[in-house]
Order: structure tokens, then C-alpha cells, then sequence
């Protein structure tokens, strides 16, 4: 390591404003694992490049355990119920165990099985949408699609009452936020409110996930403690619609944002799958993976690791790498349709949900371009070019570097006439 590499590099500075100009600037730098310090002041080291990424999201030398991680590092500041016993900061054996109760939530069968509901859900949330187009002339794809859909998706699966889904959303993001006192605060109202879920479900279960996993029993028989329910209730909460509504936005911006560059799409809706693993690249809402510690010293794309380090494997970054991806701000022809990204990660922790969440992005945006096709979006480029990119001052986003999304896209329909045929 440098002298220059050694000094704590402040790639957070300028990140929340344009995260991908500045995944160009650190591609450009030619250091794919780089010191940095993140906003709430932990040092960790900053993986870029995309063969070290990869290499990172599989090796088993990288834990996500809290006890591997070097005495100075600084534990979250939400409340500590939600990393015991979870699968994002567990290792095998005991993140298998869990795993395999949380992908029976997910199993191709159950997905299959809600494809109806989703596609019944997103019809009524489009009938809201062009309802409030008809009276005002404007909406939110955010708040009236992008973010109800994967949530009530969610809360059905758990059977989470209708009453409390607001109370759910509005703790799920403060969770999520930077404020380390905004994400105590929501960390302790969610746990008050998932113990309280828990405890009806134990006493009157239902179909759903929640109860199941109060009655299962793993595979030596052993039922699954409150501790381990919890986690697995946060894992599937957060994790399970916050992607999801980012993911879906991003998606709609990006067709939105130029119209006439995915003219195709707008024409032939069928073009959406292909298209859509671009747009999972290129707009993938989780930028960085789970902090991960190093068991022992070892070396990573050239930079020597020591045991205890804390690394960010940077999932953004990677799918941009210009070394990976030629042109790799662009949706090329020659990669639709492929799947070879790290938009939901890889390895032993790759998104349980990654299935659940291309139906709903697939359902979602292919209503919105077949029941509203004059649709436009309500905000102009800030630098006069049309490209999710160049909207970054226009539509403001959420200020993460996990996870990342739009926090609004406003819309409003096409009035001039459609050109007629000479």
C-alpha cells in the first residue's frame, strides 16, 4: 500500500450526489481497493473493481460475523436484536440453517402462486395513478406504485394487518437512513411492533410466512427461536420491498427519462425482460454489499488485507467497471437479457428474493407502459440531456450508499398530439 492509498479517502464526499460519476472517477484512479472512511466514521476498505467484487461476495475468508470484526470497529447504531442471529451477519453453518427457512418464503412455487395477486394489486394501483392524472394532471410512480406494491406484497406474505403497513414503511426507511439517532429510534419501534406480530402469531398462526416459521422445525427438528423469527422477519421486511420499490423506480426513470432511445420498448412491452436486466446494472438500488471482516490476512486485487479489516464490496462499482462492461453507462444490444450482473450480489448470500422482485419490476413497468403509454415524466434534465443520470438534480434520491433509491419519479401525461402519418 502507498503512502497515498494509506491516508482515508473520502470517496463519501461527492458519492450521494452522482455515485456513478464518481464509480467513473474511482474505475479511472486504477485502484480497485482503496481506504475510505464511511459517513458514520468507520474506516473500511472500498472494492471496485468487478473480478475483486465477485471474488469478495464468494470468499469464505471475508465474514459478515460481528466477532470477526478488528477492535476498532464501531458496532451499528440501531438496536443489536436485528444482527443476532440473522442472515446477513452470519456464516455457515448457522446462515444456512436460517437460510433455508427464509427461501421458503421464496421458493419458485410460492412466487409462482402470487403472480396473480400482484398483477391484481398493480392494476388497482394503476387505476389510482390515472385516476389522479384525470383530476390533477400529475402523480408519483413513486408513492403511488413503486413503493405500495412490493410493500403490501411483503406484508401479505408475513400477515402484517393492513393498519400497520404505514407504521412498517415509514420504521423500514428510518432503519435504512444515515441519522444513527433516526435509526435507533426506528430499529426500536419495529422491534416493539414484530414482537408483538410474533406473539399473535404464536398465539392464532395463519397462512402465512411469519406463522410458519413459529411452528417449523429445522432439519435436525429444532424449532427456531424469537431471536432467530425476528431477524428473519427484518431480513424479509427490509430486504423484501425496499430493493424491490428502488428497483422498480429506477427502472421507470430510466424508460421515462429517454423515451425515444427505448421507443422499442414502449412499442413491443414483450422487449421488457431483455431490457430489464440493463437497467438491474446499470440501476440496481443495493450500491455497496454488507460490510464484511476479514478472518485472516490475505491479499485482494493486489492490496493486502489484514485480519479484522472491514470491507465494502462495492456492487454499484462493479457493474459499471469498464473492464467487464465495454461502454458501461450505456444499455448495449449485445447484453440484454443477460444475467451475469451482481445487481441482487452472488455466492452464499445472493438476495433470496432476486425471483419475487423481477416479477413485480416486470409486472409493474409493463402496466404502467401499456395502460398509460402517453406517460412523461414531470421533471427536466439538469443538464438538458435525457438520461437518468443527467436527473440526479432534478429527482431527489435517498442519501445511502446501501441502498439507494428515487424518492420521487412525478409524472404527468404527454397533451401534444401524436404525429400523423404524411
Amino acid at each position: 500500500m502507498t503512502a497515498e492509498q494509506t491516508a482515508p479517502d473520502p470517496v463519501f464526499d461527492t458519492f450521494f450526489d452522482d455515485p456513478h460519476g464518481k464509480y467513473r472517477e474511482l474505475h479511472a484512479s486504477g485502484c480497485p481497493v482503496r481506504k475510505v472512511v464511511t459517513p458514520q466514521g468507520i474506516p473500511a476498505w472500498f472494492v471496485t473493481e468487478h473480478d475483486a467484487v465477485r471474488q469478495g461476495l464468494r470468499d469464505p475468508r471475508l465474514s459478515r460475523k460481528l466477532d470477526n470484526a478488528g477492535p476498532g470497529y464501531q458496532r451499528a447504531a440501531g438496536p443489536t436484536q436485528f444482527l443476532a442471529k440473522s442472515v446477513v451477519t452470519e456464516d455457515p453453518p448457522e446462515h444456512t440453517r436460517l437460510r433455508r427457512a427464509l427461501n421458503q418464503a421464496f421458493a419458485p412455487r410460492s412466487i409462482k402462486r402470487l403472480e396473480p395477486r400482484i398483477v391484481a394489486l398493480t392494476d388497482e394501483l394503476i387505476d389510482h395513478v390515472a385516476k389522479k392524472l384525470a383530476e390533477t394532471g400529475q402523480a408519483d410512480l413513486m408513492a403511488d406504485l413503486a413503493l405500495p406494491l412490493p410493500l403490501i406484497v411483503i406484508a401479505e406474505m408475513l400477515g402484517v394487518p393492513v393498519e400497520r403497513r404505514a407504521d412498517f414503511q415509514r420504521w423500514g426507511d428510518g432503519m435504512l437512513a444515515l441519522d444513527p439517532k433516526v435509526q435507533k429510534e426506528s430499529g426500536a419501534a419495529m422491534i416493539g411492533f414484530l414482537g408483538e406480530l410474533v406473539e399473535a402469531k404464536t398465539s392464532n398462526p395463519g397462512d402465512d410466512m411469519l406463522s410458519y416459521w413459529v411452528t417449523a422445525r429445522d432439519q435436525e427438528g429444532k424449532p427456531y427461536d424469537a431471536q432467530e423469527i425476528l431477524s428473519l422477519t427484518t431480513v424479509m421486511l427490509v430486504g423484501g420491498y425496499d430493493t424491490s420499490v428502488g428497483m422498480i423506480a429506477g427502472t421507470l426513470l430510466a424508460l421515462l427519462a429517454d423515451r425515444e432511445r427505448f421507443a422499442d420498448v414502449f412499442e413491443d412491452p414483450d422487449r421488457l425482460p431483455s431490457v430489464m436486466e440493463e437497467f438491474l446494472r446499470l440501476y440496481g438500488t443495493v450500491h455497496t454489499g454488507v460490510r464484511r471482516f476479514a478472518t485472516e490476512d490475505f491479499e485482494l486485487a493486489g492490496q493486502d488485507i489484514a485480519k479484522g479489516d472491514a470491507v465494502l464490496l462495492s456492487i454499484g462499482a462493479a457493474n459499471r467497471d469498464p473492464n467487464r462492461y465495454p461502454n458501461p453507462d450505456e444499455v448495449a444490444e449485445e447484453r440484454l437479457g443477460n444475467r451475469n450482473h451482481l445487481a441482487f450480489g452472488l455466492g452464499p448470500h445472493i438476495c433470496p428474493g432476486n425471483e419475487l422482485a423481477r416479477l413485480e419490476i416486470e409486472i409493474a413497468v409493463r402496466a404502467v407502459l401499456t395502460r398509460l403509454p402517453r406517460l412523461r415524466l414531470a421533471v427536466s434534465p439538469s443538464d438538458g440531456e435525457k438520461t437518468p443520470h443527467s436527473l440526479r438534480h432534478a429527482v431527489p434520491y435517498r442519501r445511502a450508499y446501501f441502498i439507494r433509491v428515487p424518492l420521487a419519479v412525478p409524472v404527468e401525461l404527454d397533451t401534444e398530439p401524436e404525429p400523423t402519418a404524411s
